[in-house]
């Protein structure tokens, strides 16, 4: 019998490194700018926390305002977030 953490780490294994979707790119940000914290965004989105802030950071990174990152194409954006985990600022 699996258990339901064995269940976890496989359903995690098969989703990692996955491209996130730009709608929900833009939410995360949207409300990360609104002052929603990365556990209750995690809750909503569905995503897991390190990925919420891997994005963050990249988005502080970018020096982008939220007008200037919600006003790109979701071409742009993907280009803009799909960066290798190695290449992304450390803001701790």
């Amino acid at each position: 019998m699996v258990s339901l953490t064995d269940q976890n780490q496989k359903l995690e294994q098969a989703m990692s490194n996955k491209p996130i979707l730009m709608h929900k790119l833009r939410q995360i940000i949207r409300l990360y700018c609104q002052g929603t914290g990365i556990k209750t965004i995690h809750g909503m989105i569905g995503i897991s926390r390190n990925t919420i802030k891997k994005y963050i950071r990249i988005w502080h990174a970018s020096v982008l305002s939220y007008e200037a990152f919600s006003s790109k194409s979701d071409a742009e954006l993907s280009s803009l977030f799909s960066v290798s985990p190695s290449k992304v600022p450390d803001t701790n």
